[in-house]
């Protein structure tokens, strides 16, 4: 799918935009982007929502006309994904959570064939027990990622039921497996099962647009997630890139005296966190790769001296890389349970600087292709045994694909979206993300439940981007009818 970002008007958003760091007169919070109150500002960002809105409209209607006008509702036997499909999204589906999958089912991505297993079907409330089994009854009888029966059209038909505190994944365990299925279709862009099976009378995905496992936990489990991180990305990463005073100094490295870039900012901090780290993995996938992070960036903690040592250029004669406000905001921190350590909720993004913003990604970093290819060469040209050589590649290779599922990070200069030299992967990323939007709205057009695209525009400008003093956007509720 073609898509050019320059055919929306960047420029009237962009003027109602200002950067301010935080040695800034008004002393703001945080190093970031913030609106400017001028006047005609609310016209201008609906102006801009409703742009946005009908550009994705238009390329909904040309993604829906690729596929049959009409589908034949499918019997319920019948295989929704043929073996290729199957093959094709089985390292994604390989992720789903491990208690869906059981523990007997860990690396072996292959067309399933063992027909003795296709006509189990799952059973609401089914008390068996055993190895791979859940209190919900849905047990995997074969060691295949995607096993033959839940590729049949029955397995996505199954209804989301009301459960307690604690209870989503042994009620709705299996039905939050197909799911989540569903979501690594749409991520591979497989359209035409999707469409086939919104034809069907039984099909319940309408409700499964936003989910929370109970009312007292965030709404992270429904097919929403995919189409809002991609909005979030998109929007964020094409608005920052405009910001030309806020580049990265070439080599990705910045020296004393400290300036900031545009990865200090709030806006870019809070928004690769939302996008890599999540409790529901499938939808961050094609974030995780790009940014080039895993997704288990959440426990991070950090000591005060850590951070001071953090904040320094390496070598001789080591000068503080950050401002002196930080040490100030540093040492007047409230010490939570007379612990000496900071956690993300002890200070705000844009606040603390990006080098140690990406400390929390210290250890998940995945390699990119280009240095899997020179550690390959590196190897090769000591003495070791080139039997050894591959052993060594070969054992890294099986480490990757448990931590990123055998792909690579995707940016040549990692950690610096906007880099010069990542300038054609930057642009692939942000048309992938767009591709991701239409194709959910033509989900959500199938399903009878559009996504209001203007409305999901103006939540993100009013809660991503604020005024100095933490003005909101004005709401207008007739413009979003």
């Amino acid at each position: 799918m073609a898509h050019d970002t320059n055919t929306l008007n960047w420029d009237i958003l962009i003027s109602n935009l200002q950067y301010r760091p935080l040695d800034h007169t008004s002393k703001p919070q945080a190093s970031n982007i913030y609106l400017r109150l001028h006047p005609n500002q609310t016209a201008d960002l609906y102006g801009f929502a409703t742009l946005f809105a009908s550009k994705i409209a238009v390329d909904t209607t040309a993604e829906r006309q690729k596929y049959p006008a009409k589908y034949q509702p499918p019997s319920e036997d019948e295989y929704l994904l043929d073996d290729a499909t199957a093959l094709k999204i089985s390292p994604m589906v390989q992720r789903i959570h491990h208690w869906r999958i059981g523990s007997h089912s860990t690396t072996k991505v292959r067309t399933c064939t063992h027909h003795d297993d296709e006509d189990t079907r799952f059973k609401q409330n089914d008390d068996s027990n055993g190895d791979g089994d859940d209190g919900d009854g849905f047990k995997f009888n074969c060691d295949c990622v995607l096993p033959l029966r839940e590729r049949k059209v029955h397995a996505f038909l199954r209804q989301l039921s009301d459960n307690d505190c604690y209870m989503f994944d042994d009620i709705n365990g299996a039905a939050a497996f197909n799911m989540r299925v569903s979501m690594a279709l749409l991520l591979h862009g497989e359209l035409d099962p999707i469409l086939r099976i919104c034809s069907h009378p039984g099909v319940g995905y309408r409700v499964w647009k936003t989910v929370q496992q109970c009312n007292c936990m965030p709404a992270d489990e429904g097919w929403d997630q995919l189409y809002q991180l991609a909005l979030r990305s998109y929007l964020m990463l094409n608005i920052l890139r405009r910001f030309h005073e806020l580049r990265v100094p070439p080599g990705g490295r910045r020296t004393a005296p400290y300036t900031e870039t545009y990865r200090d900012t709030g806006l870019y901090q809070k928004i690769v966190h939302s996008c890599t780290n999540l409790e529901a993995e499938i939808p961050g996938l094609p974030h995780y790769f790009f940014f080039g992070v895993k997704n288990d960036t959440n426990q991070t903690i950090f000591t005060r001296a850590a951070l001071r040592d953090l904040a320094k250029i390496d070598g001789p004669g080591a000068q503080w890389l950050l401002p002196p406000s930080f040490f100030s905001f540093l040492d007047s921190m409230t010490i939570r349970q007379q612990s000496d350590f900071l956690s993300k909720d002890e200070y705000p993004y844009g606040y603390v600087p990006f080098e140690i913003f990406c400390h929390e990604f210290s250890g998940t970093d995945i390699p990119s292709e280009a240095e899997r290819e020179e550690a390959f060469r590196v190897l090769r040209s000591t003495v070791l045994p080139e039997e050894l050589v591959l052993q060594v590649m070969d054992h890294a290779q099986v480490m990757d694909r448990v931590g990123s599922n055998g792909r690579m990070r995707q940016l040549p200069v990692p950690h610096d979206p906007l880099a010069e030299d990542n300038v054609a992967v930057l642009d692939q990323y942000l048309a992938e993300c767009w591709r991701i939007m239409v194709q959910c709205s033509v989900f959500a057009h199938e399903l009878g439940k559009d996504i209001n695209w203007k409305s999901e525009v103006v939540y993100f400008l009013r809660h991503y981007i604020r005024g100095p003093d933490k003005e909101l956007l004005d709401y207008v509720a007739s413009e979003l009818e």
